[in-house]
């Protein structure tokens, strides 16, 4: 569901959007507008017969019938997908209470002076036909002020269930984003972070770093102990690194035994040092299990250091620090290297 209308485009759709879910007594939702706004804008067929089907010859639509033809035509795929629609929609609320309440005062203003006209006429000893177009009119216009004033009534009621709509929406969101073992920000996270980092314009090209760290020896850790000691020391790892990451700086697990920190505003120098902190501070702890106190032994990490040069993409970067990455592993582990552009330099 793409929405590339213009403004005017989207105020003509909007006025005859108001009359279609007011004949039909629908609810105010964004669900049901943006069934009314494909409906209208005539961009889907399929959908335009599904509606045909559920208001031929019917004064009431059925606001869950509407909600299966969105689900059916509409239903947008994915958390960014979702998050854009809503706030369209959210946005195209706001415009049609707007648009009601603007109706209720012109119609008003156009009611009194059809009024005004009437008894004018009527004191005039006007003709009886121009009396009856005038009392006609007067009443069509009571009609439509009657269906606005239901319209806005029906928003009021609506606005409520759109803000729990909205707030379940951000909070998947934030969800999705999450790590459930960790707690840290997770690959698709990391993605969205990574983009904002470098479409940043006010932050120097050349203090924005990249960390890819690895645990040494993991599957040994998986092998001899299990699984769940194997959760405890990713655990112990990614809270590690969340201690020693401060400030804008992003940490987020990349998948199995691996992370990543997006440094936004660091340079090479300061994120090398960093990452030397990391590595030193995981090497200085030992991690017992905590039924027999048994140690598990030497926890220690590799890691990958790579700056953002101006023109690469980000899977660039990641794959730069990533080769840095396994040059720690494969020289011995527990080390740190730097990549360049050309060559990469070991710590």
């Amino acid at each position: 569901m793409k929405y590339n209308e213009s403004e005017s485009e989207s105020a003509q759709y909007l006025r005859m959007v108001v009359p279609m879910m007011a004949r039909y007594k629908l609810s105010a939702t964004p669900v049901n507008y943006a069934v009314c706004f494909e409906y209208v804008a005539e961009t889907n067929q399929k959908l335009i017969r599904d509606v045909d089907s559920l208001i031929n010859g019917s004064e009431v639509g059925s606001n869950e019938d509407f909600a299966a033809v969105y689900e059916r035509y509409l239903a947008p795929v994915g958390i960014e997908e979702a998050t854009r629609v809503n706030n369209y929609l959210l946005e195209l609320l706001g415009e049609l209470q707007e648009s009601v309440l603007e109706t209720n005062r012109e119609t008003s203003k156009y009611s009194q002076s059809l009024g005004d006209s009437s008894r004018k006429l009527q004191s005039d000893h006007g003709t009886q036909v121009s009396l009856r177009i005038i009392n006609d009119l007067l009443s069509d216009t009571r009609s439509m002020q009657k269906v606005s004033s239901d319209m806005r009534e029906k928003l009021e009621k609506s606005q409520h269930e759109v803000d729990i709509l909205r707030d379940q929406l951000q909070r998947a969101r934030k969800e999705s984003a999450i790590d459930p073992l960790t707690g840290l920000t997770n690959r698709a996270g990391l993605a969205t972070v990574m983009l904002s980092m470098l479409e940043d314009t006010e932050v120097a090209k050349d203090s924005r770093c990249l960390l890819m760290v690895d645990i040494d020896h993991f599957k040994r850790v998986n092998d001899t102990y299990g699984h769940m000691v194997g959760d405890k020391v990713i655990q112990f790892v990614a809270k590690s690194l969340k201690n020693l990451v401060k400030g804008k700086d992003t940490v987020a697990r990349y998948g199995g035994e691996e992370f990543a920190i997006i440094l936004p505003n660091t340079s090479l120098s300061g994120a090398q040092s960093l990452a030397e902190n990391i590595r030193v501070a995981i090497e200085k702890t030992r991690i017992k299990r905590s039924g027999s106190g048994e140690s598990i032994g030497q926890v220690t990490v590799s890691i990958g250091v790579a700056q953002y040069h101006t023109g690469e993409s980000s899977e660039e970067l990641f794959e730069r620090a990533d080769t840095a990455l396994y040059q720690s592993k494969n020289s011995g582990r527990n080390k740190v290297t730097v990549a360049e552009l050309e060559n990469n330099v070991g710590v």
